[in-house]
Formats: structure tokens, C-alpha cells, sequence
């Protein structure tokens, strides 16, 4: 085998992992992570091993306590390597604007009921909205 055959399979055998399991985005927010991430543990390894002064030690505390959280949730995100986690996580954003969705038509069906306002008609304009845009959604405009 030569050399240019070897690297021609070598691009072959990239582009086809590649489109099998796509790689993962290196952008800002996971450099900038990354760095939040490791940045504390190298603060807390820091305070294990220097003196802190007497009146900075309850802010030192506080600091580490607060950042604990948002370093966990950042570590979550970065070692998230599974491919149903993404496909969950953009599920869970399309459900949530779903309900976004949801309640604007609410308050605009509600807006629309005719006097009295009271939970009886707004529940009835409610369930004729939801009922509209199921048969919208259906191709049944008319029914």
C-alpha cells in the first residue's frame, strides 16, 4: 500500500465516523465552560494549600458555595456525550415553546370572551380556541 492510498482511506475513514456519530461543536460557550470548570477545582485546590486571611474567609466560602451549582450544571452539560441527550434536550426546548404557545392562545381566547367574564365562558372561549387550531392543525378548517 502507498502512502497516498493509506491517506485517501485515512479521509474515508473520518468522513464515514464522522456521518456515522457527527462530532461534538467545540463554540465559545464550551471553551468558556471549560474553563469556568476547571478554573474552580484549580480554586479550590488553591485554598486547600494557601493560608486564607481570617476576613476573607467567609467570602471565599460564599463564593465557592454559590459557583458550586453552576460549575455542577456546567460539568453536566460538558460530559453530556450522549446523542438521546441532545435529541431530548432539543424535544424539552420545542415542548416548552409549545406551552409558550399554549398560553398566549389561552390569554387571547380569554381576551376575546364576551361579557360577563366570568370561568365559565372563559374556559368555553379556551376549549372553542384549542378546538379551532386542532382542526386548523388537521386540515379541517370548516368542521
Amino acid at each position: 500500500m502507498k502512502l497516498l492510498d493509506y491517506l485517501d482511506r485515512v479521509g474515508e475513514r473520518r468522513l464515514e465516523r464522522d456521518r456515522i456519530t457527527p462530532p461534538r461543536p467545540r463554540d465559545t460557550r464550551m471553551i468558556v465552560g471549560t474553563l469556568f470548570f476547571l478554573g474552580y477545582y484549580v480554586l479550590v485546590f488553591t485554598m486547600l494549600k494557601v493560608v486564607i486571611p481570617a476576613e476573607n474567609a467567609p467570602l471565599v466560602r460564599d463564593s465557592l458555595l454559590v459557583l458550586g451549582p453552576v460549575v455542577g450544571a456546567i460539568g453536566s452539560a460538558l460530559f453530556r456525550t450522549d446523542v438521546k441527550d441532545e435529541i431530548t434536550a432539543t424535544n424539552t426546548g420545542a415542548a416548552f415553546r409549545a406551552v409558550g404557545e399554549q398560553a398566549k392562545a389561552t390569554v387571547a381566547a380569554a381576551a376575546t370572551t364576551p361579557p360577563p367574564v366570568d370561568a365559565g365562558n372563559a374556559a368555553e372561549a379556551v376549549a372553542d380556541a384549542a378546538t379551532d387550531e386542532a382542526n386548523r392543525i388537521k386540515g379541517n378548517p370548516d368542521a
